[in-house]
């Protein structure tokens, strides 16, 4: 489906009422808070969007934060 990027869960460690999940995407790795209910195991192949407001991205190289503007919603272009 348009707006999915597809994965495979490598890593989940339970926090509290929610989840940190490590994903091996296409394009790397994805880090992901997932809500306890959802029960994501490992090996597991799912599919991730993203919240706009929600998302941070990083420089593949640097780790640098690269900051978005959260007044817009983000916008993935065909």
């Amino acid at each position: 489906e348009s707006g999915l990027i597809p994965g495979t869960v490598s890593i989940v460690e339970r926090i509290d009422d929610r989840m940190l999940a490590t994903i091996d995407g296409p394009e790397g790795e994805i880090a992901a808070t997932v809500p306890s209910e959802l029960n994501v195991e490992e090996d597991t192949e799912i599919y991730v969007t993203f919240e706009g407001a929600r998302t941070h991205l990083f420089d593949a190289e640097t780790g640098a934060n690269v900051q978005l503007d959260r007044s817009e919603p983000a916008v993935a272009e065909a």
